[in-house]
């Protein structure tokens, strides 16, 4: 007898195997043979498988496998019994425990399988065979294996068998496989179910821009600036250059009950052209043109004195208007750009004024 132990296969292998033996012995029912009477110990899978798949192999191929040994009898159920209750140790695997077991059994044959799995190929598992069988009136045991796989393992396990159950038995001379292994197609892997896709959560709206009110959390401003003027209409007597430039310095309070709304004061020498001073003050309403970058326009309307500090000192009512663009940095930091109109009638000729201004604030 001739003992092989190998890698576990898995129970599907088994299964395989049992399979194999089944249809394997509707091919072989075709050839002559003495109707002698067989009893299938077990198809047991190689050491190391659970006892519940080892158990679920024997109770397929005791059924099954031998329904088609050619033309011999497949011992019955009783006949079973008597040779399950012959193997003392419930295992069959010695030559003594085969012959109990026939005895028993009163058959002529005693059949065992055992299968251990090989590498995968492209039709299925590749598995290692191997069916011992013992006669029972000699007790001579002999045993044949071989790798089975392909899409013709049926008749690659029939050959098998015609070869193992016979009176003769085996002989001397090497045997020589017939049948050879068919190989398939390639097997498909099953696909994977795919998961599904998980909905992208939508991206959390951006918080609106904030809206920032004139002079926020800074109603006091002080500052200063550079003033450039043109003449439109001076005295007749007046003499020199029309063009004037002046330093000014101012301040202004936001009332909060009105946002926008600025009371303004401003006072300013001219260091270029005629030499004067005025002080004027008034308000300004600031509109917002762009709030969420502090930018802000309006006009800005003041009254005050005038007083020119050359020929003609007589001092004059002064009416200012400008049209200004202020641009908040931060909170505490303004810078102003102002469009304006300087009217100051009076004395020998009134004097209108046009021009700019650049002023830069602190707020608080």
């Amino acid at each position: 007898m001739v003992r092989r132990r190998s890698a576990t296969p898995s129970f599907s292998v088994v299964r395989g195997a049992s399979a194999a033996l089944v249809a394997a012995s509707i091919v072989l029912a075709a050839a002559p043979a003495l109707a002698d009477k067989v009893a299938v110990l077990a198809v047991a899978a190689a050491p190391g498988t659970s006892a519940d798949a080892a158990a679920d192999a024997r109770a397929l191929t005791e059924t099954r496998a031998a329904v088609g040994l050619k033309a011999h009898q497949l011992a019955g159920d009783d006949d079973m019994a008597k040779a399950k209750a012959a193997v003392t140790d419930g295992v069959p695997d010695t030559s003594s425990e085969y012959l109990a077991a026939g005895k028993a059994a009163q058959a002529d044959w005693t059949l065992v399988g055992r299968v251990e799995a090989r590498s995968g190929t492209t039709s299925g598992v590749r598995y290692r065979l191997e069916l011992v069988a013992c006669l029972v009136a000699s007790g001579r045991v002999e045993s044949v294996a071989r790798d089975v796989y392909g899409e013709n393992q049926n008749e690659q396990v029939a050959e098998m068998l015609g070869v193992l159950l016979r009176k003769e038995g085996l002989g001397a001379e090497e045997i020589r496989w017939k049948v050879q292994a068919k190989e398939g197609a390639p097997l498909k892997e099953p696909e994977k179910p795919k998961e599904p896709e998980k909905p992208v959560p939508p991206k959390p709206p951006s918080p609106p821009a904030v809206r920032h009110p004139y002079a926020e959390h800074a109603p006091i401003v002080l500052g200063a600036g550079v003033g450039f003027w043109g003449a439109v209409a001076r005295p007749s007597n007046a003499r020199g250059s029309s063009f004037a430039s002046t330093i000014e310095l101012h301040g202004g309070y936001a009332l909060p009950q009105v946002p926008g709304l600025e009371l303004r004061a401003n006072a300013g020498l001219a260091y270029v052209g005629p030499s004067s001073l005025h002080v004027d003050g008034g308000a300004r309403y600031a509109l917002p043109l762009a709030p969420t970058v502090r930018l802000y326009g309006g006009p800005e309307i003041t009254l005050g004195v005038f007083a020119p500090t050359g020929a003609d000192q007589t001092p004059r009512f002064l009416a200012r208007g400008a049209l200004f663009l202020a641009l908040g940095i931060g909170e505490h930091v303004q810078i102003d750009a102002l469009g304006e109109f300087f009217a100051a009638p009076g004395g020998s000729g009134a004097i209108l004024l046009t021009g700019g201004s650049a002023r830069g604030s602190v707020r608080f």
